[in-house]
């Protein structure tokens, strides 16, 4: 009997070291993060400021608004759209690249800044990294409430993305040319 609350004694110095050696990691993460943060937040120029004040100057409407600016004009505008265009993909950041890539008669918006009165959510975000957008500027942080679109569940997608495929809630199946046979 004694053996075995050893055993288990051990065991629990064991997890609880674990865990203090993991939450020690996360909060040394966190502010190397917010040093990171801070540090980019001193960047901004006074025409960051002013751009970001005109996405968020949108009549006190309940939406999303986003600014694509490239050489210190306007070159896409756009706003959420889901419920007026009843489109789940008429976001504000998808309506301001169509608008920026027209304008651009390109499908690169390099060398552009975006300002979004919300944060992205993972399609908007996946599609700026692909159009190579210089930097990206948002108001609200998905976490709060209010203006942003299902905050909750981008995190919940951010965190499914971080997955392999085969551990995703939704099932990926790949079929290969020998499948098809």
């Amino acid at each position: 009997m004694q053996i075995f609350r050893l055993v288990m004694l051990l065991l629990l110095l064991f997890v609880g070291g674990y865990s203090t050696h993991v939450a020690g990691k996360r909060v040394k993460e966190h502010k190397v993060n917010q040093k990171r943060m801070a540090q980019s937040k001193n960047d901004l120029t006074e025409s960051d400021f002013a751009f970001m004040r005109m996405a968020l100057n949108h009549d006190h409407v309940p939406t999303s608004k986003s600014l694509i600016v490239m050489d210190g004009g306007i070159i896409g505008t756009g706003w959420n759209g889901i419920t007026s265009a009843s489109d789940p993909a008429e976001h504000s950041m998808l309506s301001a690249v169509r608008e920026a890539t027209n304008h651009l008669n390109s499908l690169s918006l390099k060398g552009s800044v975006i300002y979004s009165s919300t944060q992205l959510c993972p399609m908007c975000l996946s599609l700026l990294y692909l159009m190579e957008v210089d930097k990206i500027v948002y108001f609200e942080d998905s976490e709060s409430p209010g203006l942003s679109c299902g905050g909750l569940q981008n995190q919940l997608f951010y965190g499914s993305l971080l997955k392999v495929s085969s551990e995703r809630a939704i099932p990926e199946i790949v079929l290969g040319p020998n499948d098809l046979l």
